[in-house]
């Protein structure tokens, strides 16, 4: 049983650099919504919501095909300038990315899904973006609060922030779940 064909190109770039993808012109859609993947799949969702690191482990291994040669930080997305990063190189993947998933969480989960967009052309909604964005704003906002002296306003936002972040990262893995499962095949 296979999934879904994909339209598939290189990334499509602004500016003609390997950095700079525009994944809002990317064909496809997402087999799952952002707010719809917990609701098709509860069970994983939690579990992603318990142990994410976890969850953001084994989703980078279906991501290979369970290829770990293929593992590069923050599955390549992020295109650190840094030549002193063996990560290709090194004979213990596995060890790393679990490092990755530990130290970066974030970036890590991030560097999945925007590879997992690359590979097979999927564009964010409107309603992804805004919940990323809202984030970056709750953060911002509670910085800024410590900055003139409300202590106590800030930790609000800093709480705040910090389960809307553990409650969207469970989202996006559950998505992310989703749509490996969708491309493999796998209902």
């Amino acid at each position: 049983m296979s999934g879904k064909q994909y339209t598939s190109s290189q990334p499509l770039l602004k500016d003609g650099s390997d950095f700079d993808v525009d994944r809002s012109e990317y064909p496809n859609q997402w087999e799952a919504g952002f707010w719809t993947a917990p609701c098709m799949d509860p069970l994983y969702f939690c579990f992603a919501l318990a142990c994410s690191p976890c969850s953001a482990f084994h989703l980078r291994q279906r991501l290979y095909g369970y290829d770990m040669s293929r593992y590069e930080c923050c599955a390549g997305t992020y295109k650190l300038p840094c030549e002193c990063c063996y990560c290709r190189d090194s004979d213990l993947p596995v060890v790393l990315l679990c490092c990755e998933v530990m130290l970066f969480h974030p970036c890590s989960i991030m560097g999945t899904r925007m590879a997992l967009q690359d590979e097979l052309q999927l564009k964010n909604t409107c309603c992804d973006n805004v919940l990323l964005a809202i984030i970056g704003f709750v953060r911002l906002l509670a910085q800024i609060l410590k900055w003139i002296g409300c202590r106590a306003q800030a930790e609000c936002c800093t709480c705040l922030g910090d389960t809307v972040f553990t409650c969207v990262c469970a989202c996006i893995q559950t998505q992310n779940k989703l749509q490996l499962d969708y491309r493999d095949g796998v209902y």
